[in-house]
Parts: C-alpha cells; structure tokens; sequence
C-alpha cells in the first residue's frame, strides 16, 4: 500500500506564503489554522467565500508537490542527504 506523505501545518502556511497555489483543483488536502488535516478541501470549498476561506485555510500538499513546486517556480532544487557517519558509533 503507498501512502503520501503530506508537508507539515508548518511548511504549509510558509508555502502559502510564498505563493503556493491555494486551490483545490492543485491540491485536494488543507490544513485548517487549528491545524487540523482535511483530506477533501472540496467538500468545503466555496469559491464565493474564497477571501474567507483564503484565511482560514492553507493547502497541504504532499512532499513531491512542494519539491516540484520549488523547483519549477522559484528554481529551488532539494536533494537528500543521508549521513552515514564515520562508521565509529556504535
């Protein structure tokens, strides 16, 4: 079974605030500002009351998106780095 792995409320409201898309149609997982996770933003959402919602919620995409995300809008590339020490400890 594959699961996501979605950012952190953290990382999700500084996305936001760097320009993430906060769109439903981009991303269906939110965080509320209580940070409580969503899985269906588009059971809630209203494009009526975007302004609204706007500020009371953030997206919450997986770690790929972001990742792609970063790379592609602010050219920002994220590699993985694993430490496997000196070999001493043990």
């Amino acid at each position: 079974m594959i699961t996501e792995d979605y950012v952190s409320f953290e990382t999700a409201k500084l996305l936001k605030e760097k320009g993430f898309p906060q769109d439903p149609d981009t991303c269906n997982t939110v965080y509320k500002y209580n940070g409580e996770f969503c899985i269906n933003a588009k059971s809630f959402w209203n494009p009526f009351a975007f302004g609204i919602l706007n500020r009371q919620y953030c997206m919450a995409p997986t770690l790929q998106m972001a990742i792609k995300w970063l790379r592609k809008i602010h050219n920002i590339s994220i590699e993985p780095f694993v430490d496997f020490g000196s070999g001493d400890e043990h």
